[in-house]
C-alpha cells in the first residue's frame, strides 16, 4: 500500500468552502471526504453550488483530471439521478455518466462537463449572438425532440394533477405571505386553487414523453466544440415526471433567467411542432400556455418562498420578467376566471414594485 492510500480521509483532501462550520456540516464532510477516499482519490475538493434543494456540488480535482461529486442528502433523490442518467444516456443524449453511487449516504461521483453552461455562454460571447442564441436553442429543442416518444422510465410518476395543484399552490401559500405579509385566508385560497385546478382539468389530451422539469440555459452545457444534441450535457433531471412533452419546451423558451428572443422562440416552435402531425398543433399550443402560466406562478412562489426562508431576495430579481410572461398569457381567454382573481388581488402593473422587508 502507498502512503498516499494509508492516508486518513480527512487528509486526503484539500476542500476549498464557504459552508458554515456547523456540527452537522462537519460531520457531512466527513462522511463525503470518506466516500471519495475509497475510489482511490485524492485531490482538490472545492465548493461549486448549492441549489435550491438541499443538493450541494463540488469539483475534485485529481492531478489534471476532474470530477464532479454531488452531495444528496435526504430528502432528495440521488438513486433516481442514477437511473435517469443511464436512461438519457440510452436515448443518445449527454447526461453525466454516474462513475460512483453510495446510495445509504447519497453520494455520487460524476464525469465533470466543465463550466460551459448555455448560459455562460450567451453572457460571455460578444460576436453573432443573435446566431448564437438561435443555435443553442434549436440544439436543445432538438434534445427534446430526441426525447419525445420515448418508453417511460421505471419509477417515474405522472405529472398529475394533483401534482401541478401543489405546485401552483406554493404560489398562493408564499407570496401571498411575501407580498401581503401575513398568510392567505382559506376564503381566497380555495377559489384560486379551484381555478387552476379547471383550467388543468380542461387539457386537451397531448403525447407524453420523460420531463425533466428544470430544462433551461443554466442546465444545459456544451461539452465539446461540435454544437449538436451529443455534446448537448444535460443536468438536474432528478425531479423528472411522466407528462406532457410542452412542458420542458415552455421552460425552455419561457425562462425565469432571461429573455429570449422573439426570431428565437419562433425557429424553435416551428421546430418543435414538426415533430408532430398538424392536427396536434392546436392542442400543444393551449396545454403550452397553461403548464407555462402555471410554471410561473410555482417559480414566483418558489423564489419568494427562497426569499423568506433564506433571508436572501437575491432570486426576487426576475420576478418582474415571470410577472411579464403572466400578462401576456392572461389575454388570451382561456385564463379569464384565473385573470380575473388575479386582477383583485395581485394586479400585475402593481407587482413590479412590491418589495419585502425580510
Amino acid at each position: 500500500m502507498s502512503q498516499a492510500q494509508q492516508q486518513k480521509p480527512n487528509s486526503a483532501f484539500t476542500t476549498k468552502s464557504n459552508q458554515p462550520l456547523t456540527m452537522q456540516n462537519i460531520v457531512r464532510q466527513e462522511a463525503l471526504h470518506t466516500f471519495i477516499f475509497k475510489q482511490g482519490l485524492i485531490g482538490e475538493l472545492t465548493h461549486l453550488a448549492k441549489d435550491m434543494s438541499n443538493r450541494q456540488y463540488y469539483r475534485l480535482l485529481v492531478g489534471n483530471e476532474t470530477f464532479v461529486v454531488m452531495d444528496a442528502p435526504p430528502p432528495e433523490k440521488p438513486a433516481q439521478f442514477v437511473l435517469l442518467s443511464d436512461f438519457l444516456l440510452e436515448q443518445g443524449l449527454r447526461a453525466p455518466k454516474v462513475l460512483s453511487f453510495d446510495s445509504d449516504n447519497g453520494f455520487i461521483l460524476l464525469e465533470d462537463f466543465g463550466d460551459q453552461t448555455f448560459s455562460y455562454i450567451l453572457n460571455n460571447t460578444t460576436k453573432d449572438q443573435d446566431a448564437l442564441e438561435e443555435n443553442l436553442y434549436l440544439t436543445a429543442t432538438k434534445v427534446l425532440q430526441t426525447l419525445s416518444g420515448c418508453k417511460r422510465p421505471a419509477g417515474v410518476d405522472d405529472y398529475s394533477v394533483i401534482k401541478l395543484l401543489a405546485e401552483v399552490e406554493i404560489f398562493i401559500d408564499w407570496y401571498w405571505q411575501y407580498a401581503k405579509g401575513v398568510q392567505a385566508p382559506s376564503l381566497v385560497k380555495q377559489p384560486f386553487m379551484r381555478l387552476w385546478e379547471d383550467l388543468f382539468n380542461a387539457l386537451p389530451e397531448t403525447p407524453n414523453t420523460l420531463v425533466l422539469r428544470d430544462f433551461h440555459v443554466d442546465n444545459l452545457m456544451i461539452t465539446d466544440e461540435n454544437l449538436s444534441i451529443k455534446s448537448c450535457g444535460v443536468l438536474d433531471f432528478q425531479d423528472a415526471l411522466w407528462g406532457s412533452v410542452v412542458y420542458d419546451f415552455v421552460s425552455l423558451l419561457e425562462d425565469a433567467r432571461r429573455d429570449v428572443s422573439a426570431k428565437t422562440v419562433h425557429l424553435c416552435s416551428q421546430q418543435f411542432l414538426s415533430n408532430y402531425p398538424p392536427e396536434l398543433h392546436e392542442a400543444l399550443e393551449l396545454t403550452a400556455k397553461v403548464l407555462a402560466a402555471a410554471r410561473h406562478v410555482k417559480v414566483i412562489g418558489v423564489f419568494t418562498r427562497y426569499a423568506i426562508r433564506q433571508h436572501n431576495d437575491s432570486k426576487c430579481v426576475h420576478l418582474p420578467r415571470l410577472w411579464n410572461y403572466l400578462e401576456q398569457h392572461f389575454k388570451d381567454p382561456i385564463f379569464a376566471p384565473i385573470a380575473e382573481w388575479f386582477s383583485m388581488y395581485f394586479p400585475i402593473s402593481a407587482q413590479h414594485t412590491i418589495t419585502q422587508q425580510l
